[in-house]
């Protein structure tokens, strides 16, 4: 069994695949807002990862993929220490699981630069450029949007079956998770590009 974790500190996703490739279980896991006043960082990261190691207990877990957190000079507006955590909870999850594989995958080589901000958000901010209207770059369900219209979730819904689809919450993290798990089973490559534009995706 596959494990896929989005492994952050607030709305952990989660997926588990079977040794057959396909998706059995996805979820967004639920922290208690308490936890918020865990001071200690090692000590927060402990309890969300035994949520994720709980939610997949009743299976024999043998590998896990997580996205390697990454900073670059495009990351300015990501805190390092946010990525410091997720990688906390990470490294909690694979202890917990000592005999399981692990894949580690940077952003770049999971899903290259597909974004999860939607093309509404896009649009508003290349509308408002040189206007003085200050914008926000906003995740598409911060609009009340779908998380799978974004570039990244329609590229991963493309790779589910129905039934697969069926499982997985539209959320970001949850969505996130599945992409990984994907990507490690070999499902998520780009396709080829038709002149007729089909597909390609």
């Amino acid at each position: 069994m596959l494990l896929a974790i989005d492994p952050g500190l607030n709305s952990p996703g989660a997926a588990l695949f079977r040794a057959t490739g396909e998706l059995l279980h996805a979820t967004r896991i639920v922290v208690p807002e308490t936890w918020v006043r865990i001071e200690a960082a090692g000590q927060r990261w402990l309890e969300v990862a035994k949520l994720i190691v709980a939610w997949s207990s009743q299976y024999d877990v043998d590998t896990v993929v997580f996205e390697k957190p990454q900073w670059d000079e495009r990351s300015k507006k990501v805190d390092p220490n946010d990525l410091v955590s997720i990688a906390g909870v990470a490294a909690n999850v694979t202890g917990h699981l000592r005999s399981a594989r692990v894949l580690s995958p940077t952003p770049s080589e999971w899903i290259g630069q597909l974004s999860k901000k939607c093309a509404y958000c896009k649009s508003l901010r290349a509308a408002r450029k040189g206007t003085g209207v200050r914008t926000y770059a906003k995740y598409c369900t911060a609009w009340k949007g779908s998380a799978w219209n974004t570039p990244r979730g329609r590229r991963i819904r493309s790779r589910l079956t129905p039934a697969e689809f069926a499982l997985v919450p539209d959320q970001n993290d949850a969505i996130d998770a599945v992409g990984l798990g994907l990507w490690s089973l070999g499902r998520l490559a780009p396709r080829q590009v038709f002149s007729n534009g089909k597909d390609g995706r």
